[in-house]
């Protein structure tokens, strides 16, 4: 596993482009890192600060998710774990969403197929 270390001042970096994704800890980028393409979660600061065994809960998911191997998961490429950066680096998986994959893109049919029975 890479250990990605925090952008210095002044430094150009590739990792991080289009928002593509945002939750109430995190914000997640699409970008390239040595070719691939990647997604980088950036966990919201105030996070940590919120609650005392946020870092501890961090670094179990890190650990966690760096022992995963399955085709479905996504795989970790890195962390970050100094302050106030912390995050990490999976490869991209983004070809749909969970609720696409589950129940394909076609648009929800406004009439039923099948009509309710009267009351």
């Amino acid at each position: 596993m890479h250990n990605i270390r925090p952008k210095r001042k002044g430094e150009k970096r590739g990792a991080t482009g289009d928002q593509v994704g945002r939750g109430t800890t995190a914000v997640i980028h699409k970008g390239s890192w040595r070719g691939l393409d990647i997604a980088v979660k950036c966990i919201n600061p105030d996070f940590f600060h919120s609650n005392e065994s946020s870092v501890t809960f961090f670094v179990q998911e890190i650990e966690t998710l760096s022992k995963q191997r399955h085709p479905f998961v996504l795989h970790l490429v890195g962390a970050c774990l100094e302050p106030p950066e912390y995050g990490w680096v999976m490869t991209e998986f983004c070809i749909m969403t969970l609720k696409e994959w589950l129940h394909g893109k076609w648009e929800r049919q406004k009439e039923r197929s099948i009509p309710l029975p009267p009351f």
